[in-house]
């Protein structure tokens, strides 16, 4: 009888058992329940790096551009998630353009700084809250406008 037991409760819980071998896209927007640094850590580093050069006054005429290119499976999803949280944390706001099936890339381009705006932080606030608080407080708007 404990046989069948054990039996009935690992059937039951096949349904909860991801078996998905790779991250959706939409994980990046989240921290990532399981994360290993050191998986790609020193290219992660340079993109951060690159990332705080990139934002000072000198570097305005070249805007950044990376491509992260790798075998399905390599890591790419977790790599986003890592550099999105990576960003947050050092004050920046943080685009996904996925350019999966482009027909078009300024729609596509628009859709996914809205998707990214939409998206919330730590603490709550979506990246647009927070980009329109950076904005009203760079401008010095007054609270009633």
């Amino acid at each position: 009888m404990p046989e069948a037991v054990g039996e009935a409760a690992a059937l039951a819980a096949l349904p909860r058992l991801d078996f998905s071998p790779t991250l959706q896209l939409r994980s990046i927007w989240r921290d990532l329940p399981v994360h290993v640094p050191e998986l790609h850590q020193p290219i992660l580093r340079r993109i951060v790096e690159d990332f705080a050069h990139g934002t000072r006054p000198e570097a305005a005429q070249n805007p950044l551009g990376k491509v992260i290119a790798a075998r399905a499976g390599a890591g790419k999803t977790h790599l986003l998630s890592a550099l999105r949280g990576e960003v947050w944390r050092a004050g920046g706001f943080f685009v996904l353009l996925d350019l999966i099936d482009v027909r078009d890339f300024w729609e596509t381009a628009a859709v996914g700084v809205l998707d990214a705006l939409a998206q919330p932080m730590p603490g709550g606030r979506d990246q647009g809250a927070a980009l329109l608080a950076r904005l009203e407080g760079g401008a010095q708007v007054p609270p009633e406008v």
